[in-house]
């Protein structure tokens, strides 16, 4: 019997992640990472610009004067913010174009060595003694592991006692110092209706 191909090395715990995160940006947004230099840029040149404006035309910092300063140092933040949210949608068509669907079917369960997350690309098994701590953030429930975190969108229980019912099984499996980093998660589960 031929024996399995593998690779077996140590590397830094954020390496990884900071790596494949340099080279996806390469790989898929191209010139475009660079795009956040230039959105700072912007910001101080249509600043300065209205800053310019203003000092032209002789305004002061007080009544309308001031009203106006706040409107030209608000609306290059927000012509700024227009840019970075066109950039993020020119990324995520590059992610399309190169056939990333637009939305992920994802099933999570749970297994006697981790939390097992499934998708049509793959599956992935998160073991107990990784996860370090698990925080509600918004409307998911994030869990930290080395590096890295893992979310579990909070609109996929049909219920609160379904939620509950299940992160209260995650947080079962973590270890006892986990489970005390974990003190907001426990929290958010007693003010769940149980029902």
């Amino acid at each position: 019997m031929d024996a399995v191909p593998k690779v077996t090395g140590t590397f830094d715990a954020f390496d990884g992640r900071t790596l494949s995160h340099r080279a996806i940006r390469r790989s898929v947004y191209g010139m475009w990472r660079f795009a956040w230099f230039g959105l700072i840029a912007a910001y101080f040149v249509l600043l300065g610009l209205f800053i310019w404006l203003i000092e032209k035309v002789g305004l002061k910092f007080t009544g309308d004067g001031w009203m106006l300063t706040v409107a030209c140092i608000l609306v290059p933040a927000l012509c700024v913010d227009g840019l970075r949210r066109l950039i993020n949608r020119l990324a995520d068509n590059r992610w399309y174009a190169r056939g990333v669907p637009r939305q992920v079917e994802v099933t999570y369960a749970i297994e006697s060595e981790g939390l097992l997350m499934s998708s049509p690309a793959g599956r992935s098994i998160v073991f107990w003694t990784s996860i370090n701590e698990i925080v509600l953030d918004r409307n998911r429930w994030l869990l930290i592991g080395p590096g890295v975190g893992y979310f579990l969108a909070r609109h996929l229980f049909s219920d609160a006692s379904e939620e509950h019912a299940f992160i209260s099984r995650i947080l079962a499996q973590l270890s006892p110092a986990a489970q005390a980093r974990s003190s907001g998660a426990y929290k958010v589960l007693t003010s769940l209706t149980v029902s």
